[in-house]
């Protein structure tokens, strides 16, 4: 299954950004990142971390991490 394209926000500067937008997560087979999307042909990803002595997920954009964080912003939508 082919991430979702959301053209309107590219994920350049700070990734913060991406909190603000709304972006369409597809569901994965893998249980360390079980989600992933697509902004402007780059790739998202999130990571399941050790919670709760970590925050539940890590945002990493293009092979890179860029942010952890415990609750999906509202704009974010969770396929299945």
């Amino acid at each position: 299954m082919n991430p979702t394209q959301n053209d309107s926000i590219p994920p350049t500067g700070s990734d913060n950004r991406l909190f603000d937008s709304r972006i369409r997560w597809i569901k994965t087979a893998d249980e360390y990142f079980p989600y992933e999307a697509e902004v402007n042909g780059c790739r998202l990803r999130l990571r399941v971390n050790d919670f709760p002595d970590e925050p539940l997920y890590t945002l990493i954009v293009e092979e890179r991490v860029s942010e952890s964080f415990d609750d999906f912003p509202p704009t974010w939508i969770r396929c299945k």
